[in-house]
């Protein structure tokens, strides 16, 4: 999928931070498909945080290059250590497995119960982060299923690899919470016997039920490969339901036998697997990945405390002019808080093409101005009404808007906060600047819609979110990756495409009156 880098990251006095750079091959990043899948996927995994698990930094684009930046983990992959420990005809201490188990399951049970699930499609040993320090990390969560969509292939695609694949997955089913706990069954059958759990063949992964463990290491303790042989059932019904069962059968083996599956005892392992060696060391990074920061601290305060004048000086500038506007216009003191609304211009597009006045009401700035309170026997000044200006009301008017949506299978939807309704929608001539839907599917898949009448004759400017993500399609042309926002579309009927990751499409048909 991509090629792995270490990057040293510097800043002033001296810090200096090691990361790992993921740069995703060319032939992926040249495709738009992959790119918007990509950035989906690297956002969930983004939000994932916790120890098990390796944390994603940063991800994003330069040039036609995309990459990711992830912690550092002073170790290896298992995959390698795996390799090393057969070349040396040695064995793994079964403490040392069980605590491989573990670390695996926490960080599933962790993913699993988030919502929506986050499914990581390719527990494999490649996938296992070990480290001199007693670290045990899974990584690439999400990202092994979409690295087949960049060359034309459709989602269902298979992705992962065959010798750790379950056997719906390889048959072209989606893979579940159930896939992950047989790919986690197929490590600890691999660390057990150093052999992986079958060959890597399509055909052998679809058809072929996998032999028992003690086949392979007769001499191994039952418990263990009972848990294993459950993990590795043909069917998922057989195999255990969550990652915190597994877990359990797995600490009842530690208890009984009294392990210890803490990170000494892989420290001690790994420490042995890879030597006493140098370590990669700040000084010895390549500096061909460093990076630099953009602009000191010092200038940044500077350019903080500009930003801070700047607004205060228009603040007050507002208020002045408010104070000094004509006095034949100007309303009396009548012991009131005279308010002045002023719209803030109109937001800049993000990355995401989403600004935040597509998402919302505009903001305003509130100045209030006190005025001196009237005597309670004073009379209050009679006051001639002020003719309005007829082109700052005709400006002022709402401007009508109108549209119908209608989904191509079970959706319902709110308008403006509204109680909820199954589409179709039909609103004849709605009054009001912008107006928002909000739908939610069977599946799960919720979406916003946010729809604003311009001021240029037959456009309405469009805004959309969602979760998950989606990639967006308007009359067949891709617009990118929720949430997205800034879309002129001129009255009429468009048919409207989310494809959200891991949940059922939606299609809509807005029609703009």
């Amino acid at each position: 999928m991509g090629e792995v880098f270490l990057a040293r990251l510097e800043r002033e006095e001296g810090f200096a931070k090691l990361l790992v750079v993921k740069r995703i091959l060319p032939e992926l990043s040249e495709s738009s498909r992959f790119l918007e899948m990509f950035s989906a996927e690297a956002r969930i995994a983004a939000a994932l945080n916790h120890p098990q698990v390796v944390q994603v930094t940063d991800f994003g684009r330069i040039g036609k290059n995309c990459f990711l930046a992830m912690e550092y983990i002073d170790g290896s992959d298992l995959a390698a250590r795996l390799d090393v420990v057969r070349e040396q005809k040695g064995e793994l201490p079964l403490a040392f497995i069980v605590a491989v188990g573990l670390a695996c399951l926490r960080a599933l049970d962790y993913a699993h119960r988030r919502t929506p699930p986050v499914v990581h499609g390719d527990v494999s040993p490649s996938n296992v982060l070990v480290g001199r320090q007693g670290e045990v990390k899974l990584s690439d969560f999400g990202l092994a299923r979409i690295a087949g969509q960049g060359a034309g292939q459709d989602r269902s695609s298979i992705q992962g690899k065959l010798s750790y694949m379950a056997p719906e997955v390889a048959r072209g089913r989606p893979a579940d919470e159930r896939s992950d706990l047989f790919g986690v069954g197929g490590i600890l059958f691999e660390l057990a016997s150093l052999h992986p759990p079958r060959e890597a063949n399509l055909d052998h992964a679809r058809n072929r039920a996998l032999a028992p463990v003690a086949q392979l290491k007769p001499d191994i303790h039952p418990a263990l490969a009972k848990v294993i042989d459950q993990a590795l059932s043909v069917t998922a019904q057989e195999r255990f339901q969550e990652a915190s069962e597994m877990e359990e059968a797995l600490l009842q083996i530690s208890t009984t036998l009294s392990l210890d599956p803490g990170p000494r005892t892989v420290s001690a392992v790994v420490t042995k697997i890879l030597g006493d060696g140098p370590r990669t060391c700040a000084e010895a990074t390549p500096r061909t990945l460093v990076a630099l920061p953009s602009m000191p601290r010092r200038r940044l305060s500077i350019l903080a405390t500009g930003i801070f004048v700047l607004f205060g000086g228009l603040a007050v500038y507002v208020l002045l002019a408010n104070q000094q506007s004509d006095p034949d216009t100007q309303e009396p003191d009548s012991g009131v808080i005279a308010v002045v609304s002023v719209e803030e211009p109109p937001g800049e597009e993000s990355d995401a093409g989403v600004s935040q006045s597509d998402l919302g009401p505009p903001r305003k700035r509130i100045a209030r101005r006190l005025k001196p309170l009237v005597d309670a026997g004073s009379p209050v000044p009679a006051t001639n009404p002020v003719p309005e200006d007829p082109d700052r009301v005709a400006k002022a008017l709402p401007t009508p808007l109108g549209f119908s949506l209608h989904a191509d299978g079970p959706v319902t939807c709110s308008l403006d906060g509204g109680p909820r309704q199954s589409t179709p929608l039909d609103y004849q001539q709605l009054l009001g600047d912008a107006h928002v839907i909000r739908l939610q599917s069977r599946s799960g898949f919720s979406a916003t819609i946010r729809m604003e009448a311009t001021e240029k004759s037959g456009q309405v400017k469009l805004a959309f979110r969602s979760e998950p993500f989606a990639v967006l399609y308007i009359d067949g042309t891709p617009k990118g990756l929720t949430p997205k926002g800034g879309i002129l579309l001129d009255r009429g009927s468009h048919k409207i495409y989310l494809a959200p990751s891991g949940k059922k499409p939606v299609e809509l048909t807005l029609q703009l009156r």
